[in-house]
């Protein structure tokens, strides 16, 4: 028992000793991303294609301060390095300057100086789109320093470490209705209306030296992001990549759900990133708020559509129409007018009620059936829709107006082949006279290809001669060749 109640004490006491031992040694400054041991926002980074040697490996020097905040002096006898993040050792290269700072005394500081190679791979800013801060400029942690003190001790300092950002902001172009903004601004000072399109044109520049550095953005993209993004439909450009010292411009087009949309702020940020050959990440985040507004009465013509865009002998058509209300109060009210002398359309319904934008009952439709006059000329005819809200078209107020384009063309019939095209001769060899008779002619030199004379002269008799054989055979063919060629004429021949 009294083995276990000692055992139970020098564990307390270790215990104490190693959380005193690391409360006693302090860092003087913070270390965090925003203030890193190597580096700075201004820091090059190792670039194997650079033109001078000195730019293939860079190193920079840090400093790490200790403070002793008790009594007993402080020695730091061990030095060692995880490497649990994106690079390991021989990527850093990180190697102690100088010697362990030692006999640091109460109130009084010890200063650990550490070397280290900047990768050239090294993000310039917070690559993670999980974070809050992404995008931003930020140093990396890249390792932890475990120093191991006297008293056996250990206190552990993340070693963070910075580079330039090498994608700089020329500036930022926003577009609404008649108002512009650039980088400067955080808010819009006009509301945007549903109606309106944000149109965004950011300028971007790649710092790298065409000569020293030979460095391209590659994949350099641009995202909008806002929130309740789902009422809103982002246009954005594809990815594109910017030479050393080059400057390439990336456009976003922002229109809104006017059906659904609500009015309220919202916020609008906007994410550049770009990934550059040696495969670090750089990148431009900006933040905009704005408010979206309504109208108090918007009736619109949402949908106007003819069936046939153009019509030629047959003259049935149909236009669909839809008038919706994208503001904020109902009217009962809304006058529609649907005209063109010439085709003989002439349609108005009056006192419809038509609800606000959020409402199921927020639209008016209507289909109507026409027919073009047989007798119109050839051409184009506007077809005009006319809303008025409060009243008729006499005492109401105008609302929206839209012209539909129906092409009237030339009623053309098609005729039938021409039948005196059939190819009804009969062969040369053959001719057919007036009575109807066939007179079929052998050709000289089929008699003489096989050896026919008009004389034979055979002690056997020329019938009973090979070539009255021959003769025999080729007569024989020739007539039902004729015999075809009669009935083809027969078949064909026109009719008395």
């Amino acid at each position: 028992m009294k083995k276990i109640l000692l055992a139970i004490l020098a564990m307390i006491i270790l215990v104490f000793c190693v959380s005193t031992a690391s409360a006693a040694v302090t860092l003087k400054t913070n270390i965090n991303d925003e203030n890193p041991v190597f580096g700075s926002d201004s820091q090059d980074a190792s670039n194997p294609d650079a033109k001078e040697s000195d730019d293939e490996e860079v190193y920079d020097e840090g400093s790490i301060v200790l403070q002793n905040n008790e009594t007993n002096s402080i020695d730091v006898t061990d030095i060692s390095y995880n490497y649990d993040y994106d690079f390991d050792g021989d990527e850093l290269n990180i190697s102690l300057v100088g010697s362990l700072p030692t006999g640091i005394t109460n109130g009084s500081d010890g200063t650990l100086k550490l070397n280290a190679r900047i990768p050239k791979d090294l993000d310039s800013v917070d690559a993670d789109d999980d974070n809050d801060d992404y995008l931003q400029e930020r140093a990396i942690l890249v390792a932890d320093a475990i120093l191991t003190l006297n008293d056996n001790s250990e206190v552990t300092v993340p070693l963070y470490m910075q580079r330039e950002n090498m994608l700089k902001l020329d500036k930022i172009d926003i577009d609404v209705g008649s108002e512009s903004y650039d980088e400067d601004d955080s808010k819009f000072s006009e509301d945007v209306m549903v109606d309106e399109t944000i149109d965004i044109s950011v300028t971007l520049k790649n710092e790298y030296d065409s000569e020293d550095d030979n460095v391209e953005m590659d994949d350099v993209d641009i995202e909008i992001e806002i929130d309740d993004d789902d009422d809103f439909i982002i246009d954005e450009d594809s990815s594109i990549s910017i030479y050393e010292e080059d400057e390439e411009t990336l456009k976003a087009t922002i229109t809104m759900d006017q059906d659904n949309i609500k009015n309220k702020d919202y916020e609008l940020t906007i994410f550049i990133e770009a990934k550059d050959e040696n495969g670090a990440v750089h990148g431009i985040k900006k933040t905009y708020d704005f408010t979206v507004d309504r109208k108090t009465y918007d009736f619109v013509v949402d949908k106007a559509e003819l069936y046939y865009d153009e019509v030629s002998c047959s003259r049935d058509n149909e236009m669909d129409i839809r008038i919706e209300n994208r503001g904020e109060r109902e009217d009962d009210e809304v006058s529609v007018y649907v005209e063109n002398r010439d085709i003989g359309i002439d349609f108005k319904k009056e006192d419809i009620k038509i609800e606000e934008y959020d409402r199921d009952d927020n639209s008016y439709s209507k289909v109507l059936h026409f027919t073009v006059p047989e007798d119109l000329a050839a051409g184009t005819y506007p077809i005009t829709i006319k809303v008025f809200y409060s009243g008729d078209k006499d005492e109401g107020v105008h609302a929206d107006e839209k012209d539909v384009t129906l092409t009237v063309n030339n009623c053309v019939s098609q005729t039938s082949p021409d039948a005196s095209t059939d190819d009804t001769s009969t062969p040369d060899n053959v001719n057919i006279g007036d009575d109807g008779q066939i007179e079929v002619t052998v050709p000289d030199e089929v008699m003489q290809e096989f050896g026919i004379t008009e004389t034979v002269e055979d002690s056997e008799g020329f019938t009973d001669s090979v070539g009255f054989v021959v003769l025999l055979i080729v007569l024989v063919a020739a007539v039902l060749g004729a015999e075809a060629a009669l009935i083809i004429w027969l078949v064909k021949r026109p009719k008395v």
